[in-house]
């Protein structure tokens, strides 16, 4: 008896030490169950994002009719509460800078002035004396403008496209885009003239950057709110891109290169930003 008790207990200890597989129909289940939660994960992550779409829309329009209630009833023009940050000071900021260039440069020094804090490609191809402004010039370049009609145009679409894109996405990544969008403008110029003396100066080339970004959250957001008929977003760029290319070859001041170089940048880098394949 003693000795059946020892082999049945060595019995046990040895099972113990033995790792036991789950059989193919068990790991099948598990298989089965683990797929059934990530998909309730996916559709619930889904379901969120639609409510959120769905919750700010319902807060733009509760807005837009305090403003109205506050404009005596009628929507006003451009609504400054409805403004996000950066695009409000940002805008004040190539707005102050134009009005005191405009009391304070002379039209006689307005070229020299544009040459030391405009984008000039020359500078970087030697074929003008390298300058240490052409260090600057791809920045302070974007809150110059040539004239009135220049500045309220582009002042006018960065207010819209601007406020559209820094409501979904916030301070920070607005500014990150805007920039690089204005800075793949500015070497698209490079690429395309590179031993141009001609000074490219204005906020279009982020701007365009904003606007082909604002393309893609629309396709997305009518794709989410279950709008979505046919695709549209493709021959909207290249209808766009046409029209930059037509417009630049009517009007040779316009710099349709920096046009269309921000807004192929801001389409890639957004694209790649939401891919998980580019951090700003």
């Amino acid at each position: 008896m003693h000795e059946d008790d020892d082999q049945k207990n060595e019995g046990d200890k040895d099972d113990k030490n033995i790792i036991h597989f789950p059989s193919s129909r068990e790991r099948k289940k598990q298989k089965t169950f683990l797929n059934k939660a990530r998909s309730k994960r996916s559709r619930e992550d889904q379901d969120r994002e639609k409510l959120e779409a769905r919750y700010r829309a319902e807060y733009a329009k509760q807005r837009s009719q305090m403003a109205r209630q506050s404009a005596g009833g009628k929507e006003p023009f451009i609504n400054w509460e409805k403004v996000p940050i950066f695009v409000r000071y940002f805008a004040g900021l190539i707005l102050a800078v134009h009005i005191l260039i405009y009391f304070f440069v002379k039209p006689e020094d307005m070229t020299v002035f544009l040459y030391k804090f405009g984008f000039v490609p020359g500078y970087y191809t030697g074929v003008l004396e390298w300058s240490n402004f052409a260090l600057i010039g791809p920045f302070t370049s974007i809150i110059l403008h040539t004239g009135w009609i220049h500045l309220i145009a582009n002042l006018l679409m960065f207010v819209i496209l601007g406020s559209l894109f820094e409501q979904n996405y916030g301070f920070k990544y607005t500014f990150a885009l805007f920039l690089a969008s204005a800075l793949c403008g500015h070497l698209f110029c490079l690429v395309y003239s590179p031993f141009s003396t001609a000074t490219v100066v204005g906020a279009s080339s982020g701007i365009s950057g904003l606007f082909g970004a604002v393309l893609i959250i629309i396709d997305q957001r009518r794709r989410e709110m279950g709008g979505y008929e046919g695709q549209w977003l493709i021959p909207v760029i290249l209808i766009w891109i046409c029209l930059i290319i037509g417009r630049g070859l009517l009007s040779p001041d316009i710099a349709w290169q920096g046009h269309l170089g921000g807004f192929l940048g801001g389409l890639l880098l957004f694209h790649l930003w939401q891919k998980g394949k580019l951090r700003f």
